[in-house]
C-alpha cells in the first residue's frame, strides 16, 4: 500500500512537473500570452512558481482548437488549474488582461479555456473601442465576443457632443450592433452626485450613433422634473431633437409657446410633432420624420417636415414642408436631395402664393480624380401658366496627372424662365483649366466661354460681367532673391484671348507684371521697406498701356511701449484699354499711419488715419482702446474724429467681457453717445455657469425685449428660450 501510494504520488508529481514545464516551455499552445508570475509561495492548492519563472517574459498555453488567440496577462498571482474537466486559468491582484480590441484591469480574472469565458470581479475597468467602462463584475466569451457587465459606469463621447456623456445602470450587455443597458441613467456631469441625470428603464447605445432611452425621468439633483417615454441623444451630429418647449417673444408671431413631443418607432425611424400657440399668428400644427436607411456599408437618412398654421384674422392657413435624402454607396458615391415648399391658402381654398426650391448633389472621388454635379432649381406661383424657374446645373471634374499637373473642368448651365417672360434664358458655360508646378514656377491654361442657347429670344440677358478667354496662358514665378542681394522678385505674365460682351470687344492681350522688395534694417527697432510694380499692356488692336509705381513702408518699434508705421503708395497708369474687366484707376498717392501706444500689458492704444493726394481728403482718424484690468476681463473701445470737417463723432462703440468670479459672467455691446449721453444698440447678457449648464438674462435696446437662454454645455445649440429677443 506505501509503495503504491508512493507510485500515485510519484506520478502526480511528474504530471504536474511536466504540465507547468509545457506551460513554461511553450509546449502547449493555446496561443494566448502570460506574463509577469506571482513571486511569492501560493497557497496548498497553487502550483509553486519559481524565481525563474518570474522573469519569464512570456508563456504560451495549449488549447485544442485551430483558431490561435493573442491574449497578454499580467497579475501577482497566476495559477492553472482543472476542476470538473474544465481547464482555468486564474488571476489575482494587479490584473492586466489585453486581447484584440479589449483591456481589463480588475482583482481577479478567470480564464475557462472550455467554455471560452473570461470572468472578472472587484473593481473593474472595461476599455474597448476608446470607451471607458468600470464595473463589478464582467463576464467575456472571446468566441462570440458577447460582454456582460454589472454595476457599471462609463463614458463616451461624439461630434454631437461637447465633452462627454456618463451613463451608469445595473446590467449592460452588448449585442452585434448595439450595447443595452438596464436600470440605468445618464448625465453629462462628471460629478458623483451629478447636477441632473435621466434616469431610465432600459437605454439602447448604438456606438458613434446615438443613445435611445425608454420610460425616462429627468431628474434636476433629486427633483423628478419630467417624464418621457422616449429620449434620444445623438453621437453622430450637433444638433439634437427638441427637449422642453420654447417660450418666448418676436415681432412677427408676437408672445409664442411652441411644444414638442418626441416619438420613437425603432432605431432607424423616430420624429417629432409640434403644437405652437402665436399671438398674432394662431395655432401651429406640423411632424418631422426621420428614417435611417441603408446599412452600414452604405448608410443613409431621409427626413419629412410638415408644418401648417392658420392665421386667427384673415382665415389664411399657411403651408411648409421639406423633404431630404442623402446617403453613402460604394466608392466614395455622396448623393443628396432637398425639397423645400411654401404656400398659402385663402380661407376659401384660392391659391394666394406657391413655391418650391429644389438642390442636388452627386459626389465621387477616386484616387487621381473628383466628379461633383449640383443643382438647384426654384419654381414659385400661382398656376403653370404663371410659373416662374430659376435653376442651375453645375459639372465640376478634377483630375491629378500627376504631383505637378491637375486639370479642372466645370460646366455651367442656367435656366431661368420668369413668369414675365414668354422664353426662357438658357446659357451654358464650360470653363477648363490646366496647371502645371515646377521649381519656383506655375504654368497655367484656362479657356472658358458662354454659349447663349436660347439666342435672340430671350432679351433680358445681363451682359456685364460675360468675359470669354478663348484661350489664357499664365506664366506666375514665384519670390525670389536677385544673386546675393536681398532684392526679392516676382513675375507675372499672360497671353489671352478675350471677348467682352458689354463693349463687344475680341481682342488679344499681352500682360506682364514685375514686383520688387527690399527691407532695410536700421538698427534693432527700424525697418523700412521699398517695393516697386512695373506692369505693361499690349493690345493686338494697337492699344498699349503701362503701370509704374511703388510702396515705401516705414515701421519703427521705439521700445516694447511704442511702435509707428508709417505707408506710402503711389500708381500712375498711362495708355488706354479697349476693354472694361481690366480698367485701372490713372493716378493713386495715399500717404497712411499707424500710431500704437502699450504703456502696459493691460492697455494698448491703436490711432490710425490717412490722406489721399489725388482727392485732397482724409480718412477719419480712428482710435481704439483695449484695456485689460485683469485677467478674463477685457474692455474695447472705439471712436472716429473727422479730420476734413474737424468734428467728432462723439460716440463710442464699446464691447466688454468681464467675468467677475468663476460662476458670473458680463457681456454688453452697444454705443455710448456723449451727446446727451445716450445710450443706442446695446446687447447685456449675464451668465451664470451653473458648472454642467448655463443659464444667460440678455437684454437688447433696439427691440426693448428680455430673454433668458438656458442650455447643457454638452449640447450647445439646444438652447431653452424664454422671453422675446
Amino acid at each position: 500500500m506505501v509503495q503504491s501510494g508512493k507510485t500515485k504520488n510519484v506520478g502526480i508529481f511528474l504530471a504536474i512537473f511536466t504540465l507547468i514545464l509545457g506551460i513554461n516551455l511553450g509546449v502547449f499552445h493555446s496561443g494566448f500570452t502570460l506574463v509577469s508570475f506571482a513571486q511569492e509561495t501560493m497557497e496548498a492548492q497553487e502550483a509553486p512558481v519559481t524565481e525563474e519563472a518570474v522573469n519569464i517574459e512570456e508563456t504560451v498555453i495549449a488549447e485544442e482548437t485551430e483558431e490561435e488567440l493573442d491574449i497578454s496577462l499580467t497579475a501577482e498571482y497566476i495559477t492553472y488549474e482543472k476542476i470538473e474537466g474544465e481547464d482555468l486559468i486564474i488571476a489575482q491582484e494587479g490584473v492586466e488582461l489585453k486581447y484584440q480590441d479589449i483591456e481589463i484591469k480588475a482583482e481577479y480574472l478567470k480564464i475557462n479555456l472550455t467554455t471560452h469565458l473570461l470572468f472578472a470581479s472587484g473593481e473593474i475597468l472595461f476599455k474597448q473601442d476608446k470607451t471607458e467602462t468600470k464595473c463589478e463584475e464582467l463576464t467575456y466569451n472571446w468566441k462570440t465576443k458577447k460582454t456582460i457587465l454589472l454595476r457599471l459606469k462609463g463614458e463616451l463621447t461624439g461630434e454631437g457632443i461637447k465633452g462627454k456623456v456618463y451613463y451608469q445602470g445595473e446590467k449592460m450587455e452588448n449585442f452585434p450592433e448595439t450595447v443595452e443597458i438596464a436600470g440605468g441613467s445618464v448625465t453629462t456631469c462628471e460629478l458623483e452626485e451629478p447636477h441632473y441625470h435621466i434616469a431610465a428603464k432600459e437605454m439602447i447605445i448604438y456606438p458613434k450613433d446615438k443613445i435611445i432611452a425608454r420610460n425616462i425621468s429627468w431628474y434636476e439633483g433629486k427633483t423628478k422634473i419630467i417624464t418621457l417615454p422616449y429620449f434620444l441623444i445623438f453621437l453622430d451630429r450637433k444638433t439634437q431633437q427638441p427637449i422642453l418647449p420654447k417660450i418666448g417673444q418676436n415681432s412677427a408671431d408676437g408672445w409664442f409657446i411652441k411644444t414638442n413631443f418626441n416619438y420613437y418607432i425603432d432605431e432607424k425611424s423616430y420624429g417629432t410633432f409640434y403644437i405652437d400657440w402665436l399671438e398674432r399668428k394662431g395655432i401651429g400644427t406640423g411632424v418631422e420624420h426621420t428614417w435611417e436607411i441603408g446599412n452600414q456599408d452604405n448608410p443613409g437618412e431621409a427626413s419629412l417636415y410638415l408644418y401648417q398654421i392658420k392665421e386667427k384674422d384673415s382665415g389664411k392657413i399657411s403651408l411648409s414642408g421639406k423633404v431630404k435624402y442623402g446617403q453613402e454607396f460604394e466608392d466614395n458615391v455622396r448623393t443628396q436631395v432637398i425639397l423645400d415648399y411654401s404656400g398659402m391658402k385663402a380661407e376659401g381654398g384660392a391659391l394666394l402664393s406657391n413655391s418650391l426650391k429644389s438642390q442636388f448633389t452627386l459626389d465621387t472621388q477616386g484616387e487621381k480624380y473628383n466628379l461633383n454635379i449640383s443643382g438647384k432649381y426654384n419654381f414659385s406661383g400661382k398656376e403653370m401658366d404663371d410659373l416662374s424657374i430659376d435653376g442651375n446645373v453645375t459639372i465640376k471634374h478634377n483630375y491629378t496627372f500627376s504631383d505637378k499637373l491637375n486639370s479642372a473642368l466645370t460646366l455651367i448651365y442656367t435656366d431661368k424662365n420668369p413668369a414675365s417672360q414668354e422664353a426662357a434664358d438658357l446659357e451654358l458655360k464650360p470653363k477648363w483649366e490646366l496647371k502645371y508646378k515646377g521649381e519656383g514656377y506655375t504654368l497655367g491654361l484656362t479657356t472658358e466661354k458662354r454659349f447663349d442657347l436660347d439666342g435672340d429670344n430671350y432679351t433680358g440677358d445681363n451682359v456685364l460681367r460675360i468675359i470669354d478667354r478663348l484661350p489664357e496662358f499664365v506664366f506666375n514665378k514665384s519670390a525670389a532673391a536677385i544673386g546675393d542681394t536681398k532684392i526679392t522678385y516676382d513675375i507675372n505674365a499672360s497671353v489671352a484671348h478675350f471677348y467682352e460682351s458689354a463693349t463687344e470687344e475680341d481682342n488679344w492681350r499681352g500682360e506682364y507684371i514685375i514686383n520688387l522688395k527690399r527691407p532695410f534694417n536700421f538698427g534693432e527697432y527700424l525697418t523700412l521697406t521699398p517695393s516697386g510694380i512695373f506692369r505693361q499692356d499690349v493690345y493686338l488692336s494697337g492699344e498699349a498701356r503701362y503701370l509704374v509705381g511703388g510702396k515705401i513702408d516705414l515701421k519703427a518699434d521705439y521700445n516694447p511701449y511704442i511702435s509707428s508705421t508709417l505707408s506710402y503708395s503711389y500708381n500712375k497708369s498711362v495708355g488706354p484699354t479697349p476693354f472694361n474687366f481690366d480698367y485701372i484707376t490713372p493716378l493713386t498717392n495715399t500717404v497712411s499711419g499707424k500710431l500704437t501706444l502699450t504703456p502696459t500689458e493691460k492697455i494698448k492704444l491703436d490711432l490710425s488715419t490717412n490722406y489721399n493726394f489725388v482727392t485732397e481728403n482724409f480718412g477719419n482718424l480712428v482710435a481704439k482702446l483695449e484695456y485689460k484690468p485683469k485677467d478674463n476681463w477685457k474692455m474695447d473701445f472705439s471712436s472716429s474724429y473727422n479730420l476734413n470737417s474737424m468734428e467728432w463723432t462723439k460716440k463710442i462703440n464699446s464691447t466688454l467681457d468681464l467675468q467677475l468670479s468663476d460662476d458670473w459672467r458680463i457681456r454688453y455691446r452697444g454705443v455710448v453717445d456723449l451727446d446727451g449721453f445716450k445710450l443706442s444698440n446695446s446687447v447685456v447678457g449675464i451668465t451664470r455657469d451653473l458648472h454642467c449648464r448655463e443659464i444667460t438674462i440678455n437684454y437688447k435696446q433696439a427691440t426693448k425685449s428680455f430673454w433668458v437662454e438656458f442650455y447643457i454645455k454638452a449640447f450647445p445649440t439646444e438652447k431653452i428660450t424664454l422671453g422675446g429677443q
